[in-house]
């Protein structure tokens, strides 16, 4: 004997707004930051490196498409969970970018004491 609902099985209904996600299907592989910005991020990206003694193929970094440097140090460098998400988060290329820099200059004025710097 087969137990019957007593209410029926109804679908719910979602609806998802995936516009501000728009520019993610657009290829950004020939995006550029400013040359100033870039400048910025590099010498931020040294001392953060040098201060957690990390190393990276500086010549790569250089010349690499900046949606390609972008994605590769939001994805390997050590961030917390808060700081990924905001990585995450961000709606742009030129979003993450300056994200990643904000980052990055953080830790780089950061006084040394590796408990509780994640952003709040």
């Amino acid at each position: 004997m087969r137990a019957r609902s007593s209410s029926p099985i109804r679908p719910i209904a979602s609806c998802a707004l995936y516009d501000r996600f728009e520019t993610d299907l657009k290829d950004q592989s020939q995006a550029q930051a400013p040359e100033a910005a870039r400048a910025r991020f590099a010498r931020a990206l040294k001392r953060y490196l040098n201060r957690r003694e990390l190393d990276i193929d500086w010549e790569t970094a250089h010349s690499a498409p900046l949606e390609a440097l972008v994605t590769s140090l939001a994805m390997g460098l050590p961030f917390e969970p808060a700081e990924k998400q905001a990585l995450l988060e961000a709606p742009t290329l030129s979003g993450r970018f300056e994200t990643l820099s904000t980052l990055l200059e953080i830790d780089g004025v950061d006084d040394g004491d590796d408990e509780g710097r994640a952003l709040q």
